[in-house]
């Protein structure tokens, strides 16, 4: 709340008086029991927990703007359950807006049924680490099964670099998500490539978690033409913006191929490009595309809301991702570095 710095608080903007502050700190107030009916109607809307939390600790507007956007009707302030934990331990979501809680809602939805989502969701982690590579945060955990996995938190995003790269919302851990099921929904040959992901909460912090996977990013380029062509098309698709040699893994001397760090995907067009090492291939030595891969372009446009995809992403990215398929589909050949 809102006390002068003589008497132990903080002083809030333009709140120079004892009645300015009062003033501001039953708007406060309210506001905060706006958003905690807010949270009691999407409850019985059945919201996933994890979608609630991010509306229960997000600031008020946000759960303003998405009650509106959800056709909530004029809601009456509900008790205060602000200092109450969350279902998820999700301790803050300044960074949340309406639309986030709505991606957020749709990956809870979603994910959980395929074994390894569920075993990331139940996994019991024996050793936390923080990694030095990269330019956003991420923690390799040690699972009790010996494996390990990989989370970014949505609190340790490089904002300077994510704003290069076109993301003025943190969209990169729900990218890393959306990538997986891209990957899921157009079938073995890519599930196979992409390392399974979920959205989920670690020490009060919403992230990815990815599983971990074989290999080295020293590894050798010569890997297979199928894997190549494979990495290219999933690459165009997803609109992925920096696919460097150092986001992908290499393992068993170039037989395996591993594609990691999906944050900088799902761009728009005009957004910029780093690297994509994978189109950049393809697009000299085989840029048309097989039957197959065109027949998986028509599964995808035909499936309601692009498997699944649509709500995942923002509207404008999820657009950018069915107009890409489009227009592979149309043309019949791998897109370019950068045409988003």
């Amino acid at each position: 709340m809102c006390d002068s710095c003589a008497e132990g608080g903080r002083r809030c903007p333009g709140s120079h008086s004892p009645e300015a502050r009062a003033a501001h700190n039953t708007r406060r107030r309210e506001n905060r029991s706006t958003r905690a009916a807010v949270v009691s109607w999407a409850r019985q809307r059945d919201l996933p927990d994890l979608a609630l939390d991010v509306l229960a600790v997000a600031p008020p507007t946000v759960a303003k703007d998405w009650a509106e956007h959800a056709g909530a009707p004029a809601l009456q302030p509900g008790e205060q359950k602000r200092l109450r934990p969350t279902a998820t331990g999700l301790r803050d979501a300044s960074w949340a807006s309406a639309g986030i809680v709505d991606q957020v809602a749709a990956i809870a939805r979603a994910q959980g049924a395929h074994p390894d989502e569920a075993a990331l969701l139940n996994a019991n982690v024996v050793h936390d680490d923080y990694e030095d590579q990269g330019v956003n945060t991420t923690r390799r955990l040690i699972l009790d099964d010996g494996s390990d996995a990989y989370f970014k938190p949505v609190d340790g995003i490089d904002e300077e670099t994510a704003e290069d790269y076109g993301h003025e919302q943190p969209w990169q851990p729900i990218h890393e998500v959306a990538a997986w099921h891209t990957a899921r929904a157009l079938g073995p040959e890519w599930e196979r490539l992409v390392p399974p992901c979920v959205l989920t909460v670690r020490d009060g912090s919403l992230g990815s978690l990815a599983l971990g996977q074989p290999g080295s990013t020293d590894g050798p380029m010569q890997v297979p033409d199928s894997d190549v062509h494979a990495a290219a098309f999933f690459d165009a698709l997803t609109g992925q913006q920096d696919r460097h040699s150092g986001n992908f893994l290499t393992h068993r001397a170039g037989e395996e191929l591993h594609l990691i760090d999906h944050g900088f995907a799902f761009a728009r067009p005009d957004d910029p490009v780093n690297m994509s090492v994978f189109q950049l291939r393809r697009s000299k030595t085989a840029p048309e595309l097989t039957t197959y891969e065109l027949d998986r372009l028509v599964l995808l446009l035909r499936a309601p809301d692009l498997h699944g995809l649509r709500p995942m992403l923002a509207p404008d990215r999820a657009a950018a991702l069915e107009d890409r398929a489009r227009l592979m589909l149309v043309t019949g050949r791998i897109l370019p570095e950068g045409h988003f």
